[in-house]
């Protein structure tokens, strides 16, 4: 990865920090609230994909040193994801039923 293109990727980073610092998109009225765990889940996810953008553009960007931790906080936010996305087809489940 880091052969490939790493202004391309410190860029796709750049521009993935704003996206990841957007609230849970709120449901059409009169749907309720998201569901606490998937709000946490959610929350969790985007929290650990903006800490592992910014150990991407200290990796890719200002040519630091790459500690691990892009990929820990990347995967861990993929996992949250995972939960949220089993959560929501849980809670839409239940609302078919």
């Amino acid at each position: 990865m880091r052969a490939a293109d790493p202004a391309a990727i410190a860029s796709g980073c750049e521009a993935l920090g704003p996206v990841l610092r957007e609230p849970f998109p709120a449901p059409p009225a009169p749907a309720p609230a998201p569901a606490p765990k998937i709000a946490t889940s959610w929350a969790e996810a985007l929290r650990a994909l903006e800490n592992g953008t910014r150990a991407c553009l200290v990796v890719f960007r200002d040519k630091g040193p790459d500690d691990g931790s892009m990929t820990k906080e990347f995967l861990k936010g993929l996992d949250q994801l995972e939960v949220t996305r089993t959560a929501l087809v849980e809670a839409q489940e239940r609302a078919v039923s």
